[in-house]
């Protein structure tokens, strides 16, 4: 089972266990909620991934961030990368280095949910080292060779990972397949931001994400 297929089986393990986890829903989530506030830190990132998804009850970013948080203080790795998660879809700079350092510490925890998402924020953070960019191909580049139905995006990753690692030939070989993909040269905006990165990397550059 590759990276990406662990998150996945890691989304869908804890849905059935919100959503089946008890023959009586209101009173397992009473537990649940009872057990949170006592300080379980499992039942806080059960109860946060509940309001994040709406789960029987109204979705509630702040609630789930307020749990999900709470858990990853108390160092439970999952709850971690699922506040990481939840950092990154804010897409801003503050939140982004908020997701880099829970992702570190589940990563450094053995979460490996965490690997795929702490490899992209290290391929392309201007504050990325070599090793970072080492650490990112060791990640990226398995998994893409194991999955059959990676795309160009898939491919622009790991040509961000390359290049942070300072192996820009591979950098530029990953990107031009990218450029070449059909939906990109449909799309002038992306086939343009997709030449840029290539431009970069033929410079002996890395890749910042613009944010």
């Amino acid at each position: 089972m590759d990276v990406r297929e662990l998150r996945v089986f890691g989304i869908v393990l804890i849905a059935i266990g919100l959503l089946v986890g008890c023959a009586e829903p209101d009173q397992h989530w009473a537990d649940v909620e009872r057990n949170a506030r006592a300080g379980d830190a499992d039942a806080q990132m059960q109860l946060g991934l509940r309001y994040r998804y709406g789960t029987d009850i109204a979705q509630d970013s702040v609630q789930a961030k307020h749990w999900l948080e709470r858990s990853a203080a108390q160092h439970h790795a999952a709850g971690q990368y699922y506040l990481a998660e939840l950092y990154l879809e804010q897409h801003d700079a503050a939140s982004r280095a908020q997701a880099l350092a829970v992702l570190r510490a589940a990563h450094a925890a053995g979460e490996m949910m965490a690997d795929h998402s702490l490899a992209e924020l290290l391929a392309t953070s201007a504050a990325g080292s070599r090793e970072d960019g080492q650490f990112a191909v060791s990640k990226l580049e398995p998994s893409l060779r194991k999955d059959i139905t990676a795309d160009a995006e898939d491919f622009e990753m790991l040509a961000a990972a390359y290049a942070r690692a300072g192996r820009f030939a591979e950098a530029v070989g990953a990107q031009r397949h990218a450029v070449s993909d059909e939906d990109c040269r449909c799309n002038k905006d992306l086939l343009r931001k997709r030449e840029r990165r290539l431009a970069t990397y033929q410079r002996g550059e890395t890749w910042n994400e613009a944010l």
